[in-house]
């Protein structure tokens, strides 16, 4: 089922991750780089003073929930120092 389209684009699925805490410079660029092509024209990322926001706005939950999983990765590496690893409840 489409959305209205007058409505979030037409598009709908939708979401927002935050991140804050120590950040490195070039974070956003990092997560554009480890989100690809495949966030063309769905995925946005913002770097902010103490933060990143990254948006998805587009046809399907999984896509979403792949390249929110990928800017993770990438925010923890980078940012945090520290391996990713997906939490259990991430997979029910």
């Amino acid at each position: 089922m489409q959305g209205a389209p007058y409505a979030l684009a037409g598009q709908p699925t939708w979401g927002t991750m935050i991140y804050v805490g120590p950040t490195a410079e070039d974070a956003a660029e990092r997560v554009r780089a480890a989100i690809g092509s495949r966030g063309d024209g769905v995925f946005t990322v913002s770097q902010l003073e103490h933060g990143v926001v990254c948006r998805y706005l587009g046809p399907r939950v999984s896509e979403g929930k792949a390249l929110f999983v990928r800017a993770w990765d990438a925010l923890r590496t980078s940012c945090q120092g520290k391996a990713a690893n997906a939490p259990r409840i991430w997979a029910t």
